[in-house]
């Protein structure tokens, strides 16, 4: 996942990044808020190349856009922009040499995850004028002051100022993000889903093979406790002393095998032995139904929903790209 940056990745700010990188589309590059790949090379300090470097090597399409969403242009100076505050970042934080062929060489994906990100936020703001969640100017000034204060609470900038020239920002593109992600917490309420998910209250035992499995099983079998034999034949330390009781589960938070098992049997059901990558489990679901998720999981359950939302609004919608930063070619009329 990775629609969309759309935040700033400042812990000072506490502005969520969560549906960055999260699941990657196939083909699609790194999440940007990663370290980067390029690395700094040994060149002596006076032949380092600077970002400038960077920025000259980079052929700069002409036309006035670089994609189009549903018909609205994502402008190219506003991507050569962000491109160019993207790169003033890095330089400084990584203490990348430009210099080095094998960082220039890699360019053309940063060139490439910047137009994706800016897709994104141009779709994130037509999906929320859609759907009526437009943020007042009143509220993102509060949330702004709000965050101001957090970038500083802990005096590693002398003011505000010092903020955001460290981090590349003018006062415009710093309230523009907090907007962003404003808009964000606007589209997890309308499509997070509900709090209330189906669970099941899963134990289980985990031993090293098919045999041991059978063994365990056989025992189960023949009237023995479930918990007793967790608490001599787990391998998991983590629930072995507690019967191998797992908790309450929903969906997605186990492997898939399990929870296609857990799922699928009733309360009071033991399950036949589970293969998976840790070992062979056996599962008893001892109780089942819909149930409030708890935090942190149920922030992580609803992000991931809207996530999956944005994947399809993403997916259905009319994106044109005028500009391939993979090959620097022209594309259709940009």
């Amino acid at each position: 996942m990775r629609f969309p940056r759309a935040v700033l990745c400042l812990a000072a700010l506490a502005l969520a990044t969560a549906f960055t990188g999260c699941r990657a589309r196939p083909g699609s590059p790194a999440s940007p808020t990663a370290p980067p790949t390029v690395a700094p090379s040994a060149t002596p300090e006076a032949a380092r190349g600077g970002v400038e470097v960077a920025l000259g090597a980079i052929a700069w399409p002409e036309g006035p856009a670089v994609a189009r969403v549903n018909g609205v242009d994502v402008p190219t100076a506003a991507w050569r922009e962000e491109v160019t505050r993207q790169l003033r970042l890095m330089t400084r934080q990584y203490d990348i040499d430009w210099s080095d062929p094998d960082n220039v060489a890699r360019l053309p994906t940063i060139l490439h995850r910047e137009l994706e990100h800016l897709i994104d936020l141009e779709l994130l703001r037509q999906l929320t004028a859609r759907e009526r969640l437009a943020v007042p100017d009143a509220e993102v000034e509060a949330a702004a002051a709000r965050a101001r204060e957090q970038a500083l609470a802990g005096g590693q900038f002398a003011d505000f100022g010092a903020f955001l020239e460290a981090n590349e920002l003018t006062e415009e593109r710093f309230r523009l993000m907090v907007r962003e992600q404003l808009m964000l917490e606007r589209l997890l309420a309308a499509h997070g889903g509900p709090d209330e998910v189906e669970q099941v209250h899963v134990r289980h035992i985990l031993v090293a093979d098919g045999n041991k499995a059978q063994e365990v099983l056989a025992k189960l079998s023949a009237g023995e406790s479930f918990e007793d034999l967790a608490a001599l034949y787990s391998l998991d330390g983590g629930t072995r002393e507690q019967g191998g009781d797992l908790g309450w589960l929903p969906r997605g938070v186990v492997l898939p095998e399990l929870e296609e098992a857990a799922f699928s049997l009733e309360p009071g059901q033991t399950s036949a032995p589970i293969k998976s990558s840790l070992g062979y489990h056996i599962i008893r679901v001892d109780e089942r139904g819909l149930r409030p998720l708890a935090e942190p999981l149920l922030t992580q359950v609803r992000q991931q929903r809207l996530v999956e939302w944005l994947e399809d609004q993403r997916e259905s919608a009319a994106i044109e790209r005028l500009y391939d930063p993979l090959s620097g070619a022209a594309l259709g009329d940009g």
